[in-house]
């Protein structure tokens, strides 16, 4: 950005921002994933999302705002956060550390700020995706927003867990083996979709 500002953004997301920002504050609207290394400056560096804004001074962190996500999820790598909760502007800006993660319930508006290990997180950002005891249904939304292709599971699948670390450079195909390795399923594609079912 104009500032210096590093802005690193998943599939399915826009980021929108003025080619120069104006005086007083550095402000930009996410919709989806992005992972953001912001320049030092006086003037604070916002991010409005359509639930909350997250406020920040030189930092590095993630904020994810898809649409179809239950859960808001900021999460802050260096520096210090503010978070504030659309709606709940009496509550004011919550401050999150490094190794914490901020959470909005899209539909009760929870807030929750959690201790995390980062780097799940933010793996996408440097082409991986990490994941430990994660809903297999969970795996998959994020493989079909990557590759753009309508993957998902047929109970009992939807019940299953795994665990591991997946290569985003690789071909659909090879995340498709890769996932049958780590957990028992098998794969249909069925006309521009893939079904995942339990192995019998």
């Amino acid at each position: 950005l104009s500032d210096g500002t590093k802005v690193y953004l998943n599939s399915a997301s826009s980021l929108y921002y003025p080619t120069v920002f104006p005086p007083g504050e550095r402000k930009v609207k996410l919709a989806g994933e992005a992972y953001f290394v912001v320049a030092k400056g006086e003037r604070p560096f916002i991010v409005d999302t359509p639930l909350e804004e997250v406020k920040v001074f030189g930092t590095e962190f993630n904020v994810m705002a898809y649409e179809d996500e239950e859960e808001l999820q900021t999460t802050l790598v260096k520096g210090s956060v503010g978070v504030l909760a659309k709606g709940m502007e009496f509550i004011g800006f919550q401050k999150i550390v490094p190794g914490e993660q901020f959470l909005l319930n899209r539909k009760t508006g929870k807030i929750e700020i959690v201790p995390v290990d980062v780097f799940p997180y933010v793996a996408w950002k440097d082409g991986y995706y990490q994941f430990h005891q994660q809903p297999l249904k969970e795996i998959v939304k994020k493989l079909s927003r990557y590759y753009g292709v309508r993957i998902y599971c047929k109970e009992p699948a939807d019940k299953l867990s795994c665990s591991g670390k997946l290569d985003l450079k690789e071909s659909l195909d090879e995340m498709m083996k890769a996932l049958k390795e780590a957990a028992p399923i098998q794969i249909e594609n069925k006309y521009e979709s893939i079904e995942i079912k339990v192995k019998h």
